[in-house]
């Protein structure tokens, strides 16, 4: 579903200043990616063809729990200066989201919990009572990739159609970050900040992107 809203305003950068709002979209897991996650801490991990099936399997397993959404703005540069002190014609501020893995089901919950006792090593614990396997953070965290690299291509493709360059995407500060859900209304997507500075959902992001000529 494509939700978009259009700010049109007379000045020079009227067809960037616009507000999208993203649900239910399709990001591609790839199995390699997963892989290279996976042997930051699996460092004996070698790749294969029978990895690469296990890893096929896992990601078929819970690609359905995730649920990617995004929010992005553009504004003219002048008008962020007060949260965002960098000069650009125009900045992008984007919250995404693959949503919260606590929504798997009962049952995942039960068998990674009794695999995290035979196997305390591989484990760690996410929230309250949930426990995942490392090899599933793999898969949220090349998932979350994936949704920013979908939303890094959509403003791209605005700023070239606008004659502009787009930056890669950036992580602000926390001072910065603390500001943009509200700024976006990213509740509207389930993405809010605490007091103490922390992103929730855990598996979301909040990225930066600068329009330049």
């Amino acid at each position: 579903m494509f939700l978009i809203s259009v700010i049109i305003m007379p000045n020079e950068v009227r067809h960037i200043l616009k507000m999208v709002k993203i649900k239910k979209f399709k990001i591609k897991v790839s199995p390699f990616e997963v892989f290279k996650s996976r042997k930051k801490e699996e460092k004996d991990l070698k790749w294969s063809k029978e990895l690469k099936k296990e890893i096929e399997k896992e990601i078929e397993s819970k690609i359905g729990y995730l649920d990617p959404k995004v929010v992005y703005e553009t504004f003219k540069g002048e008008e962020t200066k007060e949260i965002f002190s960098q000069n650009a014609p125009a900045i992008s501020f984007a919250c995404i989201t693959i949503g919260d893995p606590d929504r798997m089901p009962l049952e995942y919950k039960k068998e990674s919990k009794t695999q995290a006792i035979n196997q305390n090593k591989t484990s760690i614990l996410r929230g309250e009572n949930v426990i995942f396997e490392k090899r599933d953070t793999a898969i949220f965290e090349v998932a979350l990739s994936s949704a920013a690299k979908f939303t890094q291509k959509l403003i791209k493709e605005e700023a070239e159609g606008e004659k502009f360059n787009l930056s890669e995407g950036f992580l602000p500060g926390k001072e910065v970050s603390g500001k943009i859900p509200q700024l976006l209304n990213a509740d509207k997507i389930g993405v809010k900040i605490d007091e103490n500075g922390n992103i929730y959902p855990p598996w979301s992001k909040i990225l930066v992107y600068q329009w330049e000529k």
